[in-house]
């Protein structure tokens, strides 16, 4: 459907008589039609948060339609935050130096909740971007993609860890542990009976952020009824009331692993990161420089003094963790350019950062094969093996299994959207890390006078 010209088209369009909707635009009074209404603003990188009530809602039909009239969902190609990428590879490198030498990096674990807290950030951004220019949440399409993004590699893991199984853990029941890390149950598995058995230990995290997919885009259908700071301050009272059930478990069982383990008792990272999404500021240069240094000197901090097993890193030292990872992600997803940012879009440290899944993957097992001892400690050499390995097998995964999938990805969800006409189609370039907003800015009214000289 053409748009109406003249001032009829106007006023449907805006409710206004003159207004000039645009973003690197104008609109030309002579035909009302738009140079360029839509610009996709990357949501980590050059957004200043997502402001639902700043898109227009126009619907036809029951349908979102775009200021040209064409039914849209409104998420056009996205652009990769590097530096949050970055960050990944520094999550990803806590955690394995954790699990190489306890004594090198104590609280290395850390590395997990800056995981969640981006994840949470990224995801709240897709979803909340989503239902800003749709309505909705595609469900079906959110759940496959996810499972085209992340279920594949998980699976060449355990199939090589049911492959090597009989020779280097003889004593594992090997098919009950792949089973429950593959069907994404060892959060509470883990949790309550202990297994999976120590080589998949690890695989726990991943059911977290798989719960948390599963029911994330139900609650931010609901949270879309409250716009702008009011969302961030629904989300921060969840954030505090996951982090006060976190305590009273703990205090009620006193059984660290119990609590550790499972998705409801760690959810409060995810759901803090999706309040710095839907938070409507992004600092200026000098407030994302502060942050940014503060939030890396707390995860400093927490590595150099927290301890395994212990009650710490689940109550004050796990609030402290969670505020500092969501301080470095809202430095990080500003337009503000940094010094912190600047060091973590370097290209090694963003290449690590975009293999960083597999090689979570991939590392623990091998780790675990190389132990002396259930907790033994690794050898320098020992570690730099592991890390060399781990960085080439998860090389290789990214190269011909993760990105082929996301190309097939991709494929299906432009086909899906086959016979809608003049539709923008999203980049499936996100993978976890990146996301898209539309932002929609009043301007005043255009002088054809003023633009004629």
């Amino acid at each position: 459907m053409k748009v109406r010209r003249g001032a009829q088209a106007r006023q449907l369009l805006t409710g206004r008589r003159n207004p000039m909707w645009s973003f690197w635009g104008y609109v030309d009074d002579r035909t009302a039609e738009p140079d360029r209404w839509i610009a996709a603003e990357h949501a980590n990188l050059n957004s200043r948060g997502p402001l639902i009530e700043s898109v227009p809602n126009w619907r036809r039909d029951g349908k979102t339609a775009t200021v040209d009239g064409s039914p849209g969902h409104g998420i056009s190609d996205l652009e990769r935050n590097a530096a949050l990428d970055g960050l990944r590879a520094v999550a990803i490198g806590l955690v394995v130096a954790f699990h190489c030498n306890r004594a090198v990096a104590p609280g290395g674990f850390v590395g997990v909740d800056i995981f969640f807290a981006l994840s949470g950030f990224l995801i709240t951004s897709m979803l909340w971007a989503e239902r800003a220019s749709t309505g909705t949440i595609a469900f079906g399409r959110f759940y496959l993609r996810r499972a085209i993004r992340l279920w594949p590699a998980l699976v060449l893991s355990l199939a090589a860890y049911l492959a090597v199984a009989p020779i280097v853990f003889p004593h594992s029941a090997a098919v009950r542990n792949a089973f429950l890390a593959g069907l994404y149950l060892s959060d509470y598995s883990r949790a309550f009976w202990g297994v999976p058995r120590v080589e998949l230990n690890h695989t726990w995290s991943l059911s977290v952020e798989a719960h948390f997919y599963l029911l994330w885009p139900a609650v931010i259908l609901l949270l879309a009824r409250f716009a702008g700071r009011r969302a961030f301050f629904v989300l921060i009272m969840a954030f505090l009331a996951a982090t006060l059930w976190r305590i009273i478990d703990l205090g009620l069982g006193l059984d660290f692993w119990r609590t550790y383990y499972r998705f409801d008792t760690r959810m409060s990272g995810l759901i803090l990161g999706g309040a710095v999404a839907v938070l409507p500021w992004r600092p200026t240069s000098a407030w994302a420089e502060s942050l940014g240094i503060a939030g890396l000197c707390a995860i400093a901090l927490s590595l150099a003094t927290l301890q395994w097993q212990t009650a710490t890193p689940l109550t004050i030292g796990g609030i402290l963790v969670d505020l500092a990872s969501a301080c470095i992600v809202l430095a990080l997803a500003g337009p503000a350019k940094t010094v912190v940012a600047w060091m973590l879009s370097l290209r090694p440290v963003v290449y690590i950062g975009r293999i960083s899944y597999s090689i979570y993957l991939w590392h623990y097992p091998i780790i675990i094969a190389l132990r002396a001892g259930p907790t033994a400690s690794l050898s320098w050499w020992a570690s730099l093996i592991v890390v060399a390995a781990s960085i080439t097998i998860a090389a290789l995964s990214y190269r011909f299994i993760e990105k082929p999938l996301i190309s097939v990805g991709r494929s299906f969800y432009m086909r899906s959207k086959e016979g809608r006409s003049d539709e923008r189609q999203p980049s499936e370039g996100f993978q976890g890390s990146t996301s898209d907003l539309i932002r929609w800015r009043p301007r005043k009214p255009y002088s054809l006078r003023r633009r004629a000289r």
